[in-house]
């Protein structure tokens, strides 16, 4: 079932299209659901593990009232990132996506979660762009980046020594050490699949 869901999800990706489940026939027959009771496809429907929750008493010294930014913020994962990273109330969320569709859905889902003091800004780009970065980083005064190279395990036999991964991960380095950026977490599942982080 797990293999199906990712080959299906891999077609629809390049329709750049929302995808949603509908409830199991289990679910319909037993009455616990009903057919338009849809949700949106989410990574744990890929993963076939359970999910570990984050602790938010070790994220809230490096996210509370900080100014953090997201890359790959549309993403899978990236976007569970910002999701967890809001209810810990940064000063700032500032949201590096470079597909429209994802960036645009990530951004209205956060808007309605945040508090009123929660700042978020959208940028539609690359961590391929250095110049991108360094004014980011310099204009916003961001303390905390969540660089996220994370692949699901759909992408995991597709190049993941990409320029994205490589080059990006580089110019975040230089740009966050040009500007003084505090920390810097790293996300990776690149090690799960043989290829060391």
């Amino acid at each position: 079932l797990i293999r199906k869901r990712k080959n299906i999800y891999k077609a629809l990706q390049k329709l750049n299209v929302r995808v949603f489940i509908v409830p199991s026939i289990d679910d319909l027959t037993s009455g616990r659901t009903k057919i338009n009771s849809l949700r949106p496809f989410s990574i744990e429907d890929l993963l076939g593990r359970d999910i570990v929750l984050p602790n938010p008493k070790l994220l809230k010294n490096s996210i509370h009232n900080k100014i953090v930014c997201v890359t790959g913020a549309g993403g899978s994962i990236g976007s569970e990132l910002c999701r967890q990273i809001i209810k810990l109330n940064p000063l700032k969320l500032i949201l590096i996506e470079r597909n429209e569709p994802s960036l645009y859905y990530i951004e209205e889902e956060l808007i309605k979660k945040k508090s009123e003091k929660v700042s978020i800004q959208v940028i539609l780009g690359s961590t391929d762009d250095y110049d991108l970065l360094k004014h980011t980083f310099l204009t916003a005064k961001v303390d905390v980046v969540f660089h996220n190279v994370a692949q699901v395990p759909l992408a995991k036999d597709k190049d993941l020594f990409n320029s994205v991964n490589i080059d990006g991960t580089i110019n975040i380095l230089k740009a966050s050490v040009d500007n003084e950026v505090k920390k810097i977490i790293y996300t990776s599942s690149s090690a799960v699949y043989g290829v060391p982080s």
